[in-house]
């Protein structure tokens, strides 16, 4: 997959900050760019103070603590569903009743 352009990286950096640009760059390596055609993007934070990206008002996107992984999390009803972004897909890790979007 070709890596995102410099100016693009440039403005998200300006917009959102190195950390959450750190991020979005890695959902285009892993996921691909075609993810933020027609995409709503903002910057969030996580509980322990973590930078993020949430796509559309509906994923939100951390790097493990460890910072190997690329997870995303997601709230459906008073569940909130864990992705890891592998191999060009999300990939369901659990299922966490009542929780928090946000990842710990």
């Amino acid at each position: 997959m070709l890596d995102i352009a410099d100016s693009e990286m440039q403005d998200i950096t300006e917009q959102f900050g190195p950390d959450a640009a750190r991020i979005y760059r890695r959902i285009g390596l892993e996921l691909g760019h075609e993810v933020f055609i027609n995409t709503k993007i903002a910057a969030v934070e996580s509980e322990d103070g973590r930078a993020g990206i949430a796509l559309n008002d509906t994923h939100q996107f951390y790097e493990s603590h460890d910072g190997t992984r690329l997870l995303a999390s997601k709230r459906v009803g008073g569940t909130v569903e864990v992705y890891e972004a592998k191999k060009g897909r999300l990939q369901l890790l659990t299922l966490i009743p009542g929780a928090s979007p946000e990842l710990n």
